[in-house]
């Protein structure tokens, strides 16, 4: 009796073949990169997750300053690439978040690449988490050769919760890197995840400012985390950051976060001053986004709070 193969059958058959191809695929980062072109609609991929954090206008502070080669992971903000990666952003820190700075005609190609790591987090989290693993074994060799320590902030443009991410050994993605000597730090604006009995004690967190969430920053700042608040401060505005800022009943000391960008050397008990950040891709002027940002309260009017 002869053997007819219907469609369904050709389907299984297709599964199958997948299926036994990834058993004996190799983990490499080739492999990886192109288990993740099925994610994108034009097949391809970003060549790595993790960025260069020599070529990070901030985070080569870190090199000279700290000693430490930080490693960034930008994805695309707020709910930007059809998910949701800032569940308690406002409408005011969406608007001036720093996935929009930098130079204007680079922004396209910038959103692309971010739009496919998040998508890919999303829709194919083994291999975009097997890739992941490899450059932060990359990274932490990188750093050791060039005799620095090496950090990684993983939620640069984004608040995730890394420390319940899991690869498929069990660890979590923030164990892992701790566990081989490295540092990880996030700004976030979540404020229960210390309270976690099984958040990692030396994964440094920042308390991030919007300014319609004072009543979290107090928690925050009660908790134990310092506050990152922009301020008009800077070159363009010609005012200094002040030594205090008023947080509820706390007077609290002002650290001048823009020295560097390694927020686990800060002190502890501050607010992390940062100079506002002028958005070039908008087409309105510096000036008028200052004063909409001290408008909406998510920047602070340093002349106001003297």
């Amino acid at each position: 009796m002869g053997l007819t193969l219907t469609q369904n059958s050709f389907k299984s058959f297709e599964y199958f073949t997948h299926f036994e191809n990834l058993i004996n695929k190799d983990y490499s980062k080739k492999s990886c990169l192109e288990e993740l072109t099925f994610t994108t609609p034009d097949k391809k991929f970003p060549m790595s997750l993790l960025g260069n954090p020599e070529e990070h206008f901030k985070l080569k502070k870190n090199i000279k300053k700290n000693s430490v080669l930080s490693f960034p992971l930008n994805l695309e903000p707020a709910s930007l690439s059809g998910f949701n990666v800032c569940p308690k952003s406002s409408e005011s820190c969406r608007k001036l978040c720093l996935h929009f700075s930098g130079v204007p005609f680079q922004f396209e190609g910038k959103q692309t690449a971010r739009r496919k790591r998040t998508r890919a987090y999303f829709e194919n989290r083994f291999w975009f988490l097997r890739l992941l693993k490899i450059e932060i074994d990359s990274a932490i060799r990188k750093a050791r050769r060039m005799g620095l320590d090496c950090g990684f902030r993983l939620n640069t443009t984004s608040d995730i919760i890394w420390e319940s991410v899991r690869f498929d050994s069990g660890e979590s993605v923030i164990e892992y890197i701790i566990r081989n000597g490295a540092f990880a730090y996030d700004y976030t604006k979540h404020t229960k995840r210390l309270k976690n009995p099984n958040f990692p004690s030396e994964y440094n967190l920042t308390f991030s400012w919007s300014g319609d969430n004072e009543s979290e920053a107090i928690e925050a700042y009660e908790s134990g985390l310092n506050i990152a608040i922009p301020m008009n401060s800077g070159k363009v505005s010609g005012l200094k950051k002040p030594e205090y800022l008023k947080l509820g009943k706390y007077r609290v000391p002002v650290f001048d976060g823009d020295s560097t960008d390694f927020r686990p050397d800060d002190p502890k008990g501050v607010i992390v001053g940062l100079d506002y950040k002028f958005n070039k891709n908008l087409s309105v002027s510096f000036k008028t986004q200052l004063a909409d940002a001290i408008e909406s309260g998510f920047c602070v009017d340093v002349k106001e709070s003297v």
